[in-house]
C-alpha cells in the first residue's frame, strides 16, 4: 500500500526535475498558452481528458470532444449575448442614477 505510493511519488519527482531540466517544461507552457486562447480548443482538450479520466472508449471520448468543441461555439455566443443585456441594463440603472441625483440637488436649490 505506502510502497507502491512511495515508487509513484519517488518517480513522479524524478520525471519532473529531468523534464524542468531539459526544457520540456517551457516548451508544454507555450502550446497550453496556445490553446488556452482558444475556447475551442480548451472544451476539445478538457473533455478528452475528463472523458479519458473516466475510462470511457477512445472513439466514444473523441467523438463527444468534437462535439462539445463545436457546441461550445454556441454557448459562447449566448455568453456574449448575456454580457451585452447585462451592459445595456446596466447603462439604463447609472442613467437612472444620474437623473434621480440631479433632481435632488435641484429640489436642494443647488444648481445642475
Amino acid at each position: 500500500m505506502w510502497t507502491s505510493g512511495w515508487i509513484v511519488a519517488l518517480a513522479t519527482m524524478v520525471v519532473c526535475v529531468i523534464a524542468q531540466h531539459l526544457g520540456l517544461t517551457e516548451a508544454i507552457s507555450s502550446v497550453l498558452a496556445r490553446i488556452s486562447k482558444c475556447y475551442r480548443c480548451v472544451t476539445f482538450w478538457g473533455t478528452l481528458m475528463a472523458l479519458l479520466a473516466l475510462k470511457k472508449g477512445i472513439y466514444e471520448a473523441l467523438f463527444l470532444s468534437i462535439l462539445m468543441s463545436y457546441l461550445s461555439n454556441f454557448f459562447a455566443l449566448s455568453l456574449v449575448w448575456m454580457q451585452r443585456q447585462y451592459n445595456i441594463l446596466w447603462e439604463k440603472v447609472e442613467r437612472g442614477k444620474l437623473r434621480s441625483g440631479r433632481a435632488k440637488n435641484q429640489r436642494r436649490g443647488e444648481p445642475k
